[in-house]
């Protein structure tokens, strides 16, 4: 991947915000000379232990598409002794003396044999580094269509009006971490994560200045948990910006369908073949997905119908069609 000019001015100015980088991770596949790229990111929760936001970011530099693909935090994944939501594998591995770093690694290398593929890197970032890093930009502009009230326990309600909504770093979080009031519960939050990532990186290819990059920088130095580097990500930002092809971003939810165990514990269920579908196009999958099965779980007969159904299918957005998105909200 070519770098330009600022890129080598970036490298003499910001020697001191670079987070540590494995040489492992540079190229986990030999996608590098497709100049195809794969990420895992996720947001942890107010305390900092489950990965409440666990979603995929890939980048075909030849193209300049990208991919999101979310998965759910309740998604069913056998590991350990009773834990069985992908969501407690990070906080997990950190009660059994992990370091966080180290843990976030494992979980990503387990999240990557999951889908058969490897990530190039892993970001890990917390509820309020998101914030600062939504300040750092001036905030962003949701549209939706229709009026939303978020109200978390330990917030005072929030009252979005239908249309176009600038939102700070604290009303973002606000906006991505809401879901009891969804009918749809998790999968309504979802939803609305994309509509905040959609707004996020239109606002970002519309050009960042290099005072904003310093802000950036500032937000992320020492506040993530990261095995690449900043420079890494700018040089792909700087690319995709300066791209000559049109500009596109593709999101979907890893295909499956919610449901309860026989102890009445909510849980995503993932379906073995459109999961394997997404994997391939937005993951760049080199392997089978789930060859161990650890999503299958032969012991509750409704997960298993979920997972072998062959007729699920799945919805895929694009910055084109996201409007058409519906968050529906409970009535009280």
């Amino acid at each position: 991947m070519k770098r330009i000019s600022l890129i080598l001015l970036l490298a003499l100015l910001l020697p001191a915000v670079l987070v540590s980088c494995s040489p492992k991770t540079k190229d986990a596949s030999g996608r590098c000379k497709q100049d195809k790229y794969v990420y895992l990111v996720v947001g942890f929760d107010e305390a900092a232990e489950n990965t409440d936001v666990i979603f995929t970011m890939s980048y075909d530099a030849k193209t300049n598409t990208a991919y999101v693909a979310q998965i759910p935090r309740d998604t069913y994944y056998r590991f350990g002794s009773g834990q069985n939501k992908i969501n407690q594998l990070y906080a997990t591995l950190v009660s059994e003396g992990k370091s966080s770093k180290e843990a976030l690694r494992i979980t990503s290398e387990k999240i990557a044999e999951l889908f058969g593929t490897k990530f190039d890197g892993f970001i890990g970032v917390t509820v309020d580094t998101f914030k600062s890093v939504v300040d750092s930009i001036g905030g962003l502009d949701i549209e939706l269509n229709d009026d939303m009230t978020l109200y978390l326990e330990e917030e005072d309600p929030i009252i979005l009006k239908k249309g176009k909504n600038h939102i700070d770093g604290e009303r973002a979080a606000s906006f991505v971490r809401f879901r009891r009031g969804y009918v749809m519960g998790d999968l309504g939050r979802i939803d609305a994560q994309k509509m905040f990532l959609n707004a996020l990186f239109w606002k970002l290819a519309d050009g960042v200045s290099l005072p904003l990059m310093f802000k950036l920088a500032n937000a992320f130095q020492n506040k993530i948990i990261a095995n690449i580097k900043l420079l890494d990500i700018l040089a792909l930002y700087i690319d995709a910006t300066n791209s000559k092809y049109e500009k596109k971003v593709c999101y979907v939810t890893v295909p499956g369908e919610p449901t309860l165990n026989s102890s009445g514990i909510s849980f995503y269920v993932l379906n073995r073949k459109s999961a394997a579908e997404i994997a391939n196009k937005y993951m760049y999958a080199s392997n089978p997905f789930d060859s161990a099965q650890l999503c299958k779980n032969i012991n509750e007969p409704g997960f298993a119908l979920i997972y072998d159904d062959n007729s699920i299918g799945y919805r895929e957005y694009t910055n084109e069609n996201l409007s058409d998105l519906k968050i529906i909200q409970k009535i009280n």
